[in-house]
């Protein structure tokens, strides 16, 4: 779970490898994907490929926006 008090976010803007995903259980904010700005808020769910520059960014003056954050990780077979 990532959390983000109102007014903070990540320190910049990031990619990663694989597809991934943040379910949203609090707050609002600003979803960064792909140099595309999307509000999002408690019960969204974002889905986001390999490679796509993405930030979040925290909005509102009360809640924390905080997100189940999912990625494929560590799972090629052993040969």
């Amino acid at each position: 779970i990532l959390s983000f008090e109102p007014g903070a976010s990540h320190a910049y803007i990031e990619t990663h490898v694989q597809e991934h995903g943040a379910y949203l259980i609090s707050g609002q904010g600003m979803y960064n994907l792909d140099n595309e700005w999307y509000p999002v808020e408690k019960g969204d769910y974002i889905f986001m490929s390999a490679y796509v520059p993405q930030a979040a960014y925290a909005v509102g003056r009360k809640e924390p926006l905080m997100y189940v954050y999912s990625k494929d990780a560590n799972r090629e077979p052993e040969l």
